[in-house]
């Protein structure tokens, strides 16, 4: 029988009494619904998990196949409890295909591609589609242009995607659908309306400016680690771009700014942040603590966190993946929990990382991280 993925928990710890004292286990919970709409909630021990799905992400719309799997009552809410099944097996995704019309508003431009996004759904289409059909070429610049623009010139302003969206689920009192097409899906713009942002972007005289900054934030980050305030204010002086500092940073955080990143990760240290640093490796945090933060937001990555002066910490993630024991880029971060078991005097500086799955867990987690004296 197939089941449909409702939802999965990250790692959440279970403290047990026993004669010799406290014991905590760590489960993981899936919530899951068969064809008749029976719902069944899952609980298995992390190590479990971890070998049952060594390499998949398994996420709420997936189509899984459950071997082993034993009802052990049902819960006050009429839904069954189960544990530990000895296999699961994703065989697919559950896919919806639909029109979405999407407002000038719910776009955002990138120089790879544009994500379109509203209440219920979110849509990636690459610079390449993008701009041979509508013939206005995508960047992070359009965006400022786009704010230029009257309420009824982007209430008029519009792009019609047509295709499959894979489907996801969010708790809101109930399960609710949530649509989401990656880069890869088949999306085809069927009908568009972007004329008043292609004026502005045809009467203004700044888009060599802009391009002009972006090349030397580019050239910086060839030679550093990371982008500095100092680095941004002398990009902005120099290409002439008619942008305060505040706004400029903006430009540099969209310049860097990958496809799969999710706000809520970025939002909640940002917060936390005294200073915030740009790297192609993701966005250094300074906390009001001291702990330094090496985040790449993004669900299945981590956040990494780190004690010691920043242009310490810095200069030795520079040194670090420039190594010459780097296989691919952004395998050494991958590679730092190993790193530090084998030369621990070496990599003291470096506390541990967390990985994004759960929101609700991964904040707990990384709090605990970020009290960590050692």
């Amino acid at each position: 029988m197939a089941y449909t993925v409702l939802s999965v928990s990250g790692p959440k710890p279970k403290v047990f009494n026993t004669p010799r004292g406290p014991v905590t286990e760590t489960y993981r919970y899936i919530t899951v619904e068969d064809p008749e709409k029976k719902r069944t909630l899952i609980r298995i021990v992390d190590k479990r998990f971890s070998k049952l799905l060594p390499e998949a992400k398994l996420r709420s719309g997936d189509i899984i196949n459950i071997d082993g799997l034993k009802t052990m009552g049902t819960l006050p809410d009429g839904i069954f409890f189960a544990r530990n099944p000895t296999g699961i097996v994703v065989v697919g995704h559950i896919k919806e295909k639909c029109t979405k019309r999407y407002l000038l508003s719910q776009i955002k431009f990138y120089d790879w591609g544009v994500i379109l996004r509203d209440e219920h759904s979110k849509a990636v289409v690459p610079a390449s589609k993008w701009n041979s059909v509508t013939k206005l070429e995508t960047g992070y610049i359009l965006n400022r242009f786009k704010d230029r623009l009257s309420d009824n010139e982007k209430e008029t302003s519009y792009v019609q995607l047509t295709g499959g969206f894979n489907v996801h689920f969010g708790w809101r009192g109930e399960y609710q659908k949530w649509l989401y097409a990656d880069r890869n899906s088949d999306l085809t713009i069927e009908a568009f309306n972007l004329l008043p942002l292609t004026r502005v972007v045809a009467e203004s005289q700044e888009i060599a400016r802009m391009k002009l900054f972006t090349k030397m934030v580019r050239a910086t980050l060839e030679s550093r680690f990371v982008v500095n305030d100092e680095d941004i204010e002398k990009a902005r002086k120099e290409s002439g771009i008619d942008l305060s500092f505040l706004a400029a940073k903006e430009m540099v955080l969209d310049l860097l700014w990958k496809e799969g990143y999710d706000e809520s990760y970025f939002t909640h240290l940002k917060r936390a942040a005294e200073s915030i640093y740009y790297s192609e490796d993701g966005f250094v945090f300074v906390l009001r603590n001291g702990k330094i933060v090496l985040e790449e937001p993004e669900y299945g990555k981590a956040t990494y966190v780190f004690q010691g002066p920043l242009n310490e910490v810095v200069s030795r993630l520079e040194a670090i993946r420039q190594s010459e024991h780097v296989s691919k880029p952004g395998s050494w971060k991958e590679k730092l929990l190993t790193w530090k078991k084998r030369y621990p005097d070496d990599f003291s500086f470096f506390i541990d990382r967390v990985i994004h799955g759960d929101y609700a867990s991964w904040l707990k987690e990384l709090e605990e991280r970020i009290r960590e004296v050692r």
